[in-house]
Parts: C-alpha cells; sequence; structure tokens
C-alpha cells in the first residue's frame, strides 16, 4: 500500500536496493557504498520504507 504525501512525495514499502543511495547519502557520506548495507537488512522480518519523488527515494525508514 502506497500513500501520497502532497502532489509528488509517495511513502511505501521499498526494497534496499531502492533506498540504499539515500541512507548512502545521508548515514555514510564520503565512505564507501558497502558501508550502508546493515546487518539485518535481508532478514525476513525486516522491513523497509521509503518516500519517494520524481527522482527517487528523498528519505528512508528500516525497522529491524
Amino acid at each position: 500500500m502506497a500513500e501520497r504525501v502532497g502532489p509528488e512525495i509517495v511513502i511505501r514499502t521499498a526494497r534496499r536496493a531502492e533506498i540504499l543511495a539515500v541512507r548512502h547519502g545521508v548515514l555514510r557520506t564520503g565512505l564507501p557504498i558497502e558501508t550502508a548495507f546493515f546487518p539485518g537488512d535481508d532478514d525476513p522480518q525486516t522491513r523497509h520504507f521509503g518516500a519517494f519523488g520524481p527522482a527517487g527515494a528523498v528519505a528512508c525508514l528500516t525497522f529491524h
């Protein structure tokens, strides 16, 4: 299920690959992209969510 927030932002479940650039840019700036992969990301119970605009992800949230 997706929820529209404003005219161009949609919040929805996401795959890790969709939010990796945001996570890397905010939390791991200047470090290798691999540092944005966290333990538990691939656990079946982990849930990723993202806020997406026309150019892609603008925010993310992961529940471990």
